[in-house]
């Protein structure tokens, strides 16, 4: 409600508003020069006074309110990390390394939050970058696909025919792991993390 009440007013409009008020405030030697005005004058001044004070009063707290609730320029922005992917093969390799990062139990092999692909390392292993990873928990699936047919193609009972492997190292033998049974936290620093893959 109070983010409603304020609307637009941002921080920087509120310091040119408090600026400009200051600017407006007369100095208490004006009205001890009696002299150069009439009661009524001098009243007046006192008035512009009391109404100054109460604004700069009031410019202050709507300031605070708003880098409060976020309505200022000095919001943290959320850190974003490298994940570096290592991934360890038998030689010689033939295909693509195909490498997906997923981050939630729902998209987990299902949709990718990112994925890359590149060709196979000849010296055993492959290393694949991720730029910009907002901190959070990922899991990471990786496939040899060595014949790139763009799949993981498997035997006539489903078992893997082509290496393949999960963070963590999770082993598996007839059904995929959970996420929670795969996942890492990305947070504070870049990661990198091994996968070494099944033959």
């Amino acid at each position: 409600m109070l983010s409603s009440y304020l609307g637009g007013i941002q921080a920087t409009d509120l310091h040119e508003h408090f600026v400009f008020v200051k600017s407006t405030v007369f100095s208490k030697s004006v009205l001890e020069s009696g002299p150069l005005f009439g009661k009524k004058h001098i009243q007046m001044v006192k008035v512009v006074f009391a109404v100054n004070k109460f604004l700069r009063t009031y410019v202050l707290a709507l300031t605070a309110l708003a880098m409060t609730f976020g309505l200022g320029p000095s919001q943290a922005q959320p850190r974003h990390y490298t994940l570096t992917v290592v991934v360890t093969h038998m030689l010689p390799a033939a295909g693509h390394v195909k490498v997906a990062v997923f981050n939630s139990r729902s998209t987990f092999l299902k949709s990718p939050y990112i994925k890359k692909q590149t060709q196979a390392g000849q010296d055993g292993q492959t290393i694949v970058n991720f730029e910009n990873i907002p901190a959070g928990d990922y899991a990471v699936s990786v496939i040899l696909d060595e014949n790139d047919d763009g799949k993981l193609d498997r035997n006539f009972i489903g078992k893997p025919r082509e290496p393949f492997g999960f963070s963590n190292n999770v082993h598996v033998k007839f059904a995929p792991p959970a996420f929670d049974k795969a996942k890492f936290t990305v947070d504070e620093q870049d990661q990198t993390i091994v996968i070494d893959l099944n033959s």
